[in-house]
């Protein structure tokens, strides 16, 4: 991998943040723990190929990230002891959840209250996510199949810190000029 000694652009090492395919399912197994759902009753909001309705008695849970927005410019340091160029920035993560059938209110209710416990925090804070907001539940129906079925929408709100390491190398040593005013040349080692 080349570093800030090669020119050209410059990647980050190290492991990646979760993203794509990999939140995704960071977000199932979240909303599957705290609600106790079985796993194949949490479903992405968006499929290529959307796999059987579950029954009209069931309980059920879609969930999506609609919206991931990052604060500003991100902040930017040489961390002197590890000998690396660290950024880091703010994003907020929006997902939108919609619980389905009788016990739809019940299961978000489950899922709000469940989020606000510190053991069930843990799993966030090791993606360095955190809760900031469980928005406010909408009753929104849905026709599905001719037939009326409970619907509960609700956002719920994440913020995690990005943190990406660039192999920027510190300068250790080197030699400079200086030009006075008056024309004066001096170099100085610089260790």
């Amino acid at each position: 991998m080349a570093d800030s000694s090669t020119g050209g652009y410059l990647l980050p090492s190290g492991a990646a943040p979760l993203d794509d395919q990999a939140l995704d399912r960071f977000f199932h197994d979240l909303f599957t723990g705290v609600t106790g759902l079985d796993p194949t009753l949490v479903r992405p909001r968006w499929q290529p190929e959307p796999g059987n309705m579950p029954p009209r008695t069931s309980n059920w849970l879609a969930q999506g990230v609609t919206s991931m927005t990052d604060d500003g410019v991100p902040w930017r340091w040489f961390d002197e002891s590890t000998g690396a160029y660290l950024l880091c920035r703010n994003q907020r993560i929006v997902n939108r959840l919609s619980f389905y059938g009788p016990g739809a209110g019940a299961l978000e209710a489950l899922l709000r209250d469940g989020l606000g416990i510190d053991q069930n925090r843990e799993v966030m804070n090791a993606q360095g996510i955190v809760l900031v907001r469980v928005g406010d539940p909408r009753v929104m129906p849905a026709l599905l199949n001719e037939q009326w079925l409970r619907r509960i929408d609700v956002e719920v709100i994440f913020r995690r810190l990005i943190s990406r390491t660039y192999p920027v190398l510190s300068l250790q040593s080197g030699q400079v000029q200086l030009e006075t005013d008056t024309g004066l040349v001096e170099t100085i080692n610089v260790t």
